[in-house]
């Protein structure tokens, strides 16, 4: 009954059928390293359904040292198959899958989500993270705050702001600008509800005003010149943490976001010209040419000369950050989970002084400081499309020095 996957990062529990469906338990294994790994019911074939399935798995293995069995975790979840998953399936079967104002928000939202997962598939999007914990999110919301029998028609502004104070109890979010990114998401939601799937709905999301940004603290850190060169300078003393190093001065003399090092393959570097063709955000916009200093050019040097030396022959889509320091053989770039964990929590450990530095606080403290001097040039570096968004890390926009007087009635004198 108990089946493992190739990669044994699932195990497959057989939970009977029920009413001609067949069911089975899919929860994830010791050795997945996922961030969002799954735990879900999975039916018809492919199909899954998440909510509450991780909360019961939890309740069993508590309850497993008093001789829990299979059947118990069966009888565990058969209250969800019944009342939950399998209306689901009758409400599907009837509209053949297309949506309807009667359709339940969850199903909509979850539908919408598959829609983010292909397109990540097919390259449209480069990052699914985080449709990842705003899908899960919301599903929470639905499902165990307001008990999962909303339908479409049933949404207005008040639902949203409710869902702004959920997030706010519920979650570690401290800041009011990411509650807002979270509306972000929901509007995208509506208009592909408008525009996908021509439903007559109004956007209630656009109702509700932005949250106040300007007096919250600052998601992301400024940390001294100083602290930095000494935190690159350790870096760079021991090869052992060559990839964090490549990763850290890309971001900081660059202002790029760390993924796009995590993406970079040997076709998107040119060392003669010390040049990197960095992914964007968006694979719909062209690659990003960044031009590196002498210093990044020369560690990536090392791990071409590491892969050589291990006897290996670089193809075009091998990726520059791989284990020992070589590169990696095309297929699938690292993940952050990676570099976390063989990078920077073992220099974390061995260095504490530098544990509150994040990687991607080097972004935030060079676009700081270059936005207080040359806005223009700032907008550039961080590949920003409205200039609006540098301003967030113009930390002196809203203070201003006092102008003497003298200088006011000689040098400002009036028209």
């Amino acid at each position: 009954m108990l089946k493992k996957t190739k990669k044994q990062l699932y195990l497959h529990y057989e939970l009977g059928i029920y009413k001609g469906v067949s069911f089975k338990l899919v929860i994830p294994t010791k050795h997945n390293k996922e961030k969002y790994p799954n735990y879900c019911i999975q039916y018809n074939g492919s199909k899954r359904y998440y909510i509450g399935v991780k909360d019961v798995y939890i309740q069993f293995i508590e309850l497993e040292k008093v001789h829990q069995t299979t059947e118990n975790l069966i009888n565990m979840y058969l209250p969800i198959i019944q009342e939950q998953i399998y209306p689901s399936i009758n409400q599907i079967a009837v509209v053949e899958g297309t949506l309807k104002l009667t359709s339940l928000v969850t199903f909509a939202i979850n539908k919408y989500f598959k829609e983010q997962e292909r397109l990540s598939h097919i390259g449209e999007l480069v990052d699914i993270t985080d449709y990842r914990d705003r899908n899960k999110k919301l599903n929470n919301y639905f499902a165990d705050h307001l008990g999962d029998k909303l339908k479409l028609s049933d949404l207005n502004k008040d639902v949203w702001s409710e869902f702004r104070f959920y997030l706010l109890a519920n979650y570690k979010i401290k800041s009011n600008s990411t509650v807002n990114q979270y509306i972000v998401y929901v509007k995208s939601f509506y208009n592909w509800l408008q525009n996908d799937q021509e439903l007559n709905i109004v956007n209630h999301a656009v109702k509700l005003k932005r949250l106040d940004t300007s007096k919250q603290e600052l998601k992301y850190g400024f940390v001294e010149h100083g602290l930095v060169n000494e935190y690159l300078d350790t870096l760079k003393s021991d090869e052992r943490w060559l990839r964090l190093n490549i990763i850290s001065l890309l971001v900081y003399e660059n202002a790029k976001r760390p993924v796009q090092a995590y993406r970079l393959q040997a076709k998107d570097v040119d060392l003669e010209r010390k040049t990197l063709y960095l992914t964007p955000k968006s694979r719909k916009k062209a690659k990003e040419v960044t031009f590196i200093s002498d210093e990044l050019a020369e560690l990536i040097g090392k791990v071409y000369v590491n892969t050589i030396n291990s006897g290996r022959i670089i193809e075009p889509d091998d990726y520059l950050l791989g284990g020992r320091n070589c590169f990696k053989k095309g297929g699938k770039a690292i993940s952050q989970g990676d570099i976390r964990d063989t990078q920077i929590v073992k220099f974390r450990k061995l260095y504490p002084k530098f544990k509150d530095i994040l990687i991607y606080s080097l972004k935030h403290t060079t676009i700081t400081t270059i936005a207080q001097h040359d806005l223009g040039l700032a907008q550039r570096m961080a590949n920003h499309s409205n200039q609006s968004t540098t301003e967030i890390y113009n930390r002196g926009k809203q203070s201003s020095q006092a102008i003497p007087r003298e200088r006011l009635l000689n040098e400002f004198k009036e028209k």
